[in-house]
């Protein structure tokens, strides 16, 4: 029951099934008198595409395009990335800001607490009749 048909002979991400796509392609493009041919492929068939048609002359009127879901997917890593980055500075930037709030706070302490002191000096001076 073995049938033998043209995906038996390819490995799905072999760069010879890549570059059977591209030239069948291509000979699509010729018969219908393309200028330019779009082909659409997912995110590991792009890349291995991209290396053919850039060493190769004959594809140069192949426009290659990822497929919307894997582009989709890259840009939301991209975006993850870059939030990632500005959440990790804006946390950076908090704590610092903690930081030098507790310091402030403890500046603040420091004058109360020394207020209090000189406070009581006065009360206890007052009580033994010294005036200062």
């Amino acid at each position: 029951m073995s049938s033998s048909t043209s995906y038996d002979k390819f490995p799905a991400r072999d760069l010879t099934t890549v570059f059977e796509i591209l030239n069948q392609s291509e000979e699509k493009r010729r018969k219908l008198s393309l200028n330019i041919n779009v082909v659409f492929m997912d995110q590991a068939l792009f890349a291995k595409a991209c290396d053919i048609t850039w060493k190769e002359e004959c594809f140069s009127n192949i426009i290659l395009r990822m497929g919307t879901c894997h582009t989709i997917c890259n840009m939301c890593s991209i975006l993850a990335e870059y939030t990632s980055v500005f959440l990790g500075q804006l946390r950076d930037m908090v704590q610092e800001e903690q930081k030098s709030q507790h310091s402030d706070l403890q500046r603040s302490c420091i004058k109360k607490y020394e207020r209090a002191v000189s406070a009581v000096v006065v009360l206890r001076s007052s009580d033994n009749g010294e005036v200062s």
